[in-house]
């Protein structure tokens, strides 16, 4: 797959079985109830789930390997190595704590049992968490139909395929090994893209030399072509 995604520190350089089983990688989807932790993945990248054709990975990554306690739940384009989404990005978990998928969504625990991250209320109940070929993360009841999808909640990357709506936002990561929101943000208006710094805006779209208008009718999202 010829993969083009936009990840926003580079802007600014203008689950089947109940329990996991150690070294274990699923395909395509994962059904409750379902633990994992990075001790409990592949041994050494923490996946324990692929998209189909393992385009993509969701793993319970480190990105530096010096701190123990720093680890996020991933999405990774597998050929680049390219982390496009992490749920916990502001509440690291260490290598024993756990990722669970229940009929009511996911959580990230960590170990004295407390709730470091999860999925909100959903309307039914999960059946699955299945990993698309474009690197969407979604929960899906018994009739296939999305309860929640990570394309729904961006953090610093938009990949082909995905829509950034009107309102959304990307927010870079505080550094490559610290996924924590950092202080850059690109937001979505019904009239532009504007690229902020500690909420002062430095660009616009709209005024790029670069850009041209095809339609003046409001905007609805942002989405990236393979050109």
């Amino acid at each position: 797959m010829n993969l083009s995604f936009i990840n926003l520190s580079l802007i600014f350089l203008l689950f089947t079985t109940s329990t996991s089983v150690s070294g274990k990688i699923f395909s395509d989807h994962i059904s409750p109830d379902f633990t994992a932790s990075y001790l409990t993945g592949d041994g050494n990248t923490g996946t324990f789930l692929v998209s189909r054709n393992n385009t993509f990975k969701a793993a319970i990554f480190n990105p530096d390997k010096q701190q123990t306690s720093f680890f996020y739940l991933c999405i990774i384009h597998s050929a680049s190595n390219t982390i496009i989404w992490s749920a916990n990005r502001d509440a690291p978990i260490s290598n024993s704590d756990i990722v669970k998928l229940t009929g009511e969504g996911i959580t990230i625990f960590d170990k004295n049992g407390n709730s470091k991250w999860s999925t909100p209320t959903l309307k039914s109940q999960v059946k699955k968490l299945s990993l698309t070929e474009m690197g969407n993360l979604v929960l899906l009841d018994q009739f296939n139909h999305s309860l929640w999808e990570s394309f729904q909640h961006p953090t610093d990357t938009i990949v082909i395929g995905q829509r950034l709506s009107v309102g959304s936002s990307l927010s870079s990561a505080s550094s490559s090994s610290n996924f924590s929101t950092g202080n850059y943000n690109l937001t979505i208006t019904s009239s532009d893209a504007i690229l902020q710094w500690f909420g002062q805006t430095y660009w616009k779209l709209s005024v790029d030399s670069k850009a041209y208008r095809i339609s003046h009718d409001d905007i609805q999202y942002m989405t990236v072509n393979t050109t």
